[in-house]
């Protein structure tokens, strides 16, 4: 699991700083592999929202980014191959960093979190983290309390657009009140069970690495020499 975080925290960096067309479309091509064997669970919607981003992207830069090589040209709109380069560089970094969240979603944090508290990472910088990633929980479990009211209660009003605007900003309110609840309720627990006393808090789990983490790895590896060698041959 730590291996996995790590090499898919060192390749994030190289998808931002990469500036090829060429490059990005094989950090793509290794993301989207890795996040099939890794098994990772993806939005279908999520995933139909960044795949329309993107090709919207890669048709307003083709339309608008103006340059001496015309792509392609239909009556007065004219199609500009530089803008066909930018669109498809930011494109890829849209799909890659999609696939990106997958994979990460594989990593169990206990693991991570245990391994923090084993090699003494300090508290002060563990608990905010940790509280970060339960209170993610939290909105969502909040979140699904509060669409099912809406759907109940819109079900008795009103249909159109607008009305169900209406009906949602209602409920801001009580939806942040209800995480801010959940939130306070973990935060009694904690201090009922005296945490702070406690010599290790996170439960021991193995980190296992596996041959699919290792090829992973290999991978990333490879790429990015290659990304030091050959950046500035490729498009």
């Amino acid at each position: 699991m730590i291996l996995r975080l790590l090499t898919t925290l060192f390749i994030s960096a190289f998808i931002f700083a990469n500036s090829s067309v060429t490059f990005g479309l094989i950090f793509l091509l290794i993301t989207v592999c890795f996040s099939i064997i890794f098994k990772s669970s993806l939005s279908v919607k999520f995933l139909k929202f960044v795949i329309g981003a993107s090709i919207t992207v890669v048709i307003l830069q083709m339309l608008f980014r103006k340059g001496e090589d015309l792509l392609y040209v239909l009556g007065p709109i004219k199609f500009y191959l530089n803008g066909l380069y930018m669109g498809l560089n930011v494109a890829t970094v849209f799909l890659s960093m999609l696939f990106i969240i997958g994979i990460l979603g594989t990593v169990d944090p206990d693991v991570i979190f245990h391994k923090m508290e084993a090699v003494h990472f300090p508290r002060v910088i563990i608990f905010p983290l940790y509280t970060a990633y339960r209170f993610l929980p939290a909105i969502t479990i909040q979140a699904r309390v509060m669409n099912h009211y809406a759907t109940i209660r819109s079900n008795r009003g009103r249909a159109g657009f607008f009305s169900k605007i209406k009906l949602y900003s209602s409920l801001l309110t009580p939806f942040f009140v209800g995480v801010f609840k959940r939130v306070f309720y973990m935060w009694l627990s904690v201090e009922r069970r005296n945490i702070e006393s406690v010599d290790s808090i996170f439960a021991k789990k193995s980190d296992r690495i596996s041959v699919a983490d290792i090829i992973y790895l290999f991978f990333a590896l490879i790429s990015i020499i290659a990304y030091f060698r050959f950046r500035g041959d490729l498009i």
